[in-house]
């Protein structure tokens, strides 16, 4: 996000209810959608379940990215595609899902025991 603010590639609004909306939305709410969809990918067994987990929480994380482009909360440059956007959260969660298999990885080889439930 503060790359896509520095090359002025998304124009938030300078209104301050859409900066109280821009920045509860990426400070709360992303967060809570990535740890919800990384503890539904450790509860789900097999790569069909955990791909459909991501894809699930991936269209929340699209649905509030819409929701705020549509309120005008955001704006979008023209050498920026809100498509790129879309892909970002799909990203997002698949990025942060691999960090989580490799660094359980990494505490299986070292012998930590952790929680699976």
């Amino acid at each position: 996000m503060i790359i896509t603010l520095n090359y002025q590639l998304l124009i938030p609004s300078l209104r301050l209810p859409d900066i109280i909306l821009r920045i509860v939305s990426q400070q709360v709410v992303t967060p809570i959608i990535v740890i919800v969809a990384m503890e539904q990918f450790v509860k789900t067994h097999g790569l069909l379940y955990k791909m459909l987990s991501i894809f699930i929480f991936s269209i929340f994380q699209m649905f509030l990215k819409f929701w705020m482009h549509s309120l005008g909360i955001v704006h979008y440059s023209e050498q920026w595609k809100v498509s790129w956007s879309y892909l970002e959260s799909v990203l997002l969660l698949i990025c942060t899902g691999l960090a989580l298999l490799v660094y359980r990885l990494i505490m299986r080889k070292e012998g930590i025991p952790f929680e699976s439930t």
